[in-house]
């Protein structure tokens, strides 16, 4: 295994420089150690990783084992600092990432609890959204996720938290933020309009890719655009709460839509303390501050 990552990272680095002699400065190794690690690869996987001997072009299928060498390397490396972090802390390691909307809500007491009750653990806190929390759960680089929507997952315990309903998410100096009755779709959509994944799967919602043209990826610059640019979105109700000062949230009157938000467990190993004194903080905090 170990001989086959080697062969992997001499592999990536060689795709990433474009040539011999720099992968071989940057591994620290020579030229010809890292031309035999090649060699021996595509022997053991039977094809050719670059077009031509000069290395500096993949060949299509070197393309694709490229791209799925990353990702285990990645992995790999991810793994060996969560060990190298359990191995440090007498207690282990406890890795919680969250949708950033319910992140920001929970983060900084989940940070105090585990501090002031198990000051030995290691906690790894980070944002994600759902697909991503839905990946990591089923790779075992997360032990909790909070996300929503997610299908059952085999050996992954789910348990509800809130429903988050869907409306219109905007600055609060735009005026439908202080508009006296709800507004429309037709109203929303009239307006500077930015589309966000959330959003896709919702069946009251039109395909807006002709109309609309602009896409946000990330809460960052969803937020930014709806901030600095005056646009609108629709969004969670629990978005606005990563900006409770500048982010209005409006009920819409012609789109009834929800998210239900859940935490996820690993159940590869008994439930720890830590784990369910999050969870039961989560359940806590959440309900009684939708």
């Amino acid at each position: 295994m170990a001989n086959r990552l080697e062969m992997l990272r001499t592999f990536a680095a060689v795709a990433q420089a474009g040539n011999l002699a720099d992968a071989a400065e940057r591994l620290g190794r020579t030229q010809a150690a890292i031309s035999m690690a090649l060699k021996n690869l595509e022997t053991d996987l039977e094809v050719k990783l670059f077009d031509g001997e000069r290395k500096s072009t993949l060949s299509p299928v070197g393309k694709q084992i490229y791209a799925m060498a990353q990702q285990q390397i990645r992995h790999f490396d991810a793994s060996m600092r969560n060990i190298e972090a359990a191995a440090r802390s007498p207690t282990g390691v406890l890795r919680i990432a969250a949708v950033p909307s319910i992140g920001t809500q929970v983060f900084a007491a989940i940070a105090d609890y585990v501090q002031r009750d198990f000051p030995h653990i290691h906690l790894d806190l980070r944002d994600e959204d759902s697909s991503r929390v839905y990946d990591d759960l089923i790779d075992g680089r997360l032990d909790m996720g909070i996300a929503s929507n997610i299908a059952p997952i085999q050996g992954i315990q789910m348990l509800p938290l809130i429903t988050d309903p869907f409306g219109l998410i905007c600055h609060c100096d735009h005026w439908l933020a202080s508009a006296e009755s709800s507004p429309t779709l037709a109203q929303v959509f009239s307006q500077r309009f930015v589309i966000n994944e959330l959003m896709r799967d919702l069946a009251q919602i039109p395909d807006l890719q002709d109309s609309t043209r602009l896409i946000a990826h990330n809460s960052l610059t969803l937020i930014a655009l709806i901030e600095e640019g005056g646009y609108i979105s629709i969004l969670p109700a629990s978005v606005a709460k990563i900006r409770p000062n500048t982010l209005v949230f409006r009920p819409i009157a012609d789109l009834i839509a929800e998210r239900n938000v859940a935490v996820y467990l690993r159940e590869t190993q008994p439930l720890s303390a830590a784990m369910a004194g999050v969870t039961e903080l989560l359940q806590s905090r959440l309900s009684t501050n939708p």
